[in-house]
């Protein structure tokens, strides 16, 4: 719970608490009440963003306005009250709080943005004083709009049990959960429910059971959508209509009967369901959008055996196919947080076995294994050891996605091939070693691993496909093997940390953008053998000064950066000077000596000790030194470039050694100044956020 409080202490003096910025409670999935106090005056844009466990919400009387999606999907809100006191309420404030039953609107409320409440499939009781349309409404069954204080709903919203139900002349409909329900189960329906409402049991994962009684006659639109702790599932013959998405991504559900009474069944009704695997379909009906798995028998009678075989082995679920075993996952009971005892005859860990297993730690996975199916381990986010067997030929596309605790990966010489987004997001990687047998590392599969610093592509890779190691931002190390024939667009794009790239003799394409943004890249060459170079390679690599062109191919996009040379043979030497001063990488052009950044091996929190006959400091020189906190600029310094100082958010104090004579100027020829540079902590501000895109120079 949080009470939002009303005032805070700062220097002994006491402030009062006016504003709830713009994303403040964004993702706080435990948040499940908050109390908003009188002397709170406006709740910011997405503040309370996907909170998806907030149940109760109390806005005070000060509130003028409600940003736009201030509280989008909040789906464990049932109910709200908006103020007389609120003005406006911005786009798609409510947006997908799929568990709102009733809102009352206050009369002081003279702008509702569009959307403010679409997506709310279960809002049927509606006060709204204010007069405003409500732009994107969902017309619910049921759904009554109220414009006076005193009258009363004539609908019926009740709560049975743990169940909430919703009477409809002789409809009697359950609409989901009530707040404080267990929700693991939902076997004991009043027995005298007709329809599962649309949304009902929407995102109920801890859901692991379902008996429909046999008054139900309808399952609604999206009413197990993501509910992806069932496993089986018995529609009985009272049922006659299945809803469109009614199971969709159901992902542990492995075995469905639908009964004879079912004459329409909606489209994608058991999408993405990807381990259903037993079907028995007695209604007659087309199932479109059914994913199509491995093994997966469809029977149409009610006596006919399945020939496929799932059975629980210890703590984990297999199936054979053939002279495959695929491991499904782990039974419902099971202890989620090692699978280092998986059976030694398993060929295939099938694709979603271990998703969203966020609790699981380590992996061991046996020799006999051959193949880590698609999103095999995606969001495992508390997986910190994989043990890969010496048999594993492929891993799948996002088999480790947004694993952000993994720290290194041994990929053995069996492995031949990584699919896309294979490792993408896994922020906490910082070693990578790909064994000698794969051939191509797909799209997006190391995308964004962002602690990850040195990786060598061995000669047998063919193709680094597009975007592979993009946003990899501390990568300084790239060795590619000379097996490698194209790059492909957007390969490298934003490894700012990289230095220097020699492209193997191999290569004959590289893609557009592929090194685009690699904004610490000073040094590159380009061998004979490519014969096409896509536009914007190498756009934006604003240090890039010593540059080895053998193809003969125009560099488009390339920036015009100072002292920049082009040499187009093997033999001649660069008269340009790159060298490294400590802990610092200086270039010298002329009678300039240009501060390019650290060095990749250097200490980034402080830059007290920059070189004393420095005359420039080069644009983008610390750009993302998010650890950088103070710096001394010396007297020798006349110019700081653009940028140069860009998202070092951490950077709280800048001294100059001269103070005086300073100015800065736009790219349009705006001059402003001179500064007044005698507080540090202002110039730390004015370098990284109020002049940060300006160029600065003394006279």
């Amino acid at each position: 719970d949080v009470v939002v409080a009303d005032n805070y202490t700062f220097n002994d003096l006491v402030y009062p608490v006016t504003e709830i910025g713009q994303f403040s409670f964004r993702d706080k999935n435990t948040l499940t009440s908050v109390k908003i106090p009188n002397t709170i005056t406006s709740i910011g844009n997405s503040a309370f963003y996907d909170c998806s466990s907030l149940t109760s919400i109390t806005i005070g009387n000060s509130v003028t306005s409600i940003g736009s999606s201030a509280f989008y999907d909040c789906s464990g809100l049932t109910s709200v009250t908006i103020p007389d006191s609120v003005t406006s309420i911005g786009y798609s404030a409510f947006r997908y709080c799929s568990g709102l039953t009733s809102v009352t609107i206050g009369s002081g409320v003279t702008s509702i943005g569009s959307n403010a409440f679409s997506y709310c499939h279960k809002l049927v009781q509606i006060k709204n004083l204010s007069g405003q349309t409500l732009n994107g409404l969902p017309s619910n069954v049921g759904q009554e709009i109220l414009t006076d204080e005193t009258s009363a709903f004539t609908n019926t919203l009740t709560n049975e049990g743990k169940y909430q139900t919703f009477v409809v002349g002789d409809k009697k409909y359950l609409m989901g959960f009530t707040a404080e329900a267990d929700r693991t189960t939902a076997d004991d329906f009043p027995s005298d429910i007709t329809d599962i409402y649309q949304y009902a049991f929407y995102y109920c994962s801890s859901l692991t059971s379902v008996s429909l009684g046999d008054s139900v006659t309808s399952i609604g639109s999206s009413a197990f959508s993501y509910c992806t702790g069932l496993t089986s599932v018995t529609i009985g013959n009272s049922v006659t209509s299945i809803g469109d998405y009614a199971f969709r991504y159901c992902r542990g559900l492995t075995s469905v009967t639908i009964g004879s009474g079912v004459t329409s069944i909606g489209s994608n009704a058991f999408y993405n369901c990807d381990k259903l695997v037993q079907i028995r379909n007695l209604s007659g009906q087309t199932l479109n959008g059914l994913f199509y798995n491995v093994g997966q028998e469809i029977l149409t009678d009610e006596t006919s055996a399945f020939t496929n075989t799932l059975t629980n082995e210890g703590k984990y679920q297999t199936f054979v196919v053939g002279d495959k075993k695929y491991l499904m996952g782990f039974t419902a009971e099971a202890d989620r947080t090692t699978a280092d005892d998986i059976p030694n005859d398993i060929t295939d860990i099938y694709q979603d076995a271990f998703r969203d297993c966020s609790g699981l730690t380590s992996v061991t996975i046996p020799d006999s294994v051959t193949s880590i199916g698609s999103s095999a381990f995606y969001l495992c986010s508390g997986l910190t050891s994989v043990s890969l067997g010496n048999s594993v030929t492929s891993i799948g596309s996002h088999a480790f996605y947004s694993c952000s605790s993994l720290t290194s990966v041994s990929l053995g010489n069996s492995v031949t091939s990584i699919g896309e987004y294979a490792f993408s997001y896994c922020t906490g990687l910082t070693s990578v070693t790909i064994g000698n047998s794969v051939t191509s590392i797909g799209s997006h599969a190391f995308y964004s691993c962002s602690s990850l610093t040195s990786i060598t592509i061995p000669d047998s890779v063919t193709s680094i496909e597009n975007y592979a190691f993009q946003e990899c931002s501390r990568l300084t190390s790239v060795t590619i093997g000379s097996g490698v024939t194209s790059i492909g667009s957007n390969a490298f794009q934003y490894c700012r940390g990289l230095t220097s790239v020699t492209i193997g003799n191999s290569v004959t394409s590289i893609g557009s953008s592929a090194f685009s943004y690699c904004t610490g890249l000073t040094s590159v060459t380009i061998p004979d053998s490519v014969t096409s170079i896509g536009s914007s390679a190498f756009s934006s690599c604003y240090k890039l000064v010593q540059i080895r062109n053998l193809s003969g191919k125009t560099l488009n996009g390339l920036p015009n950066n100072v002292g920049q040379e082009i040499l187009t043979d093997e033999t001649s030497a660069f008269t340009n000077t790159l060298t490294n001063e400590g802990k610092y990488q200086i270039f010298v052009v002329d009678k300039k000596k240009y501060l390019m950044g650290f060095t990749a091996e250097a200490d980034r929190t402080t830059a007290n000790d920059i070189p004393s006959d420095i005359t420039d400091i080069y644009e983008y020189a610390f750009r993302d030194c998010r650890g950088l906190t103070s710096v001394t600029i010396p007297d020798s310094v006349t110019s700081i470039g653009s940028g140069a100082f860009q998202y070092c958010f951490n950077l709280t104090s800048v001294t100059f050694e001269t103070t005086t004579g300073w100015y800065v100027t736009t790219t349009e020829g705006a001059t402003s100044g001179p500064l007044t540079l005698t507080n540090t902590t202002n110039n730390a501000t004015y370098l990284k956020t109020t002049h940060v895109s300006k160029y600065w120079y003394r006279k």
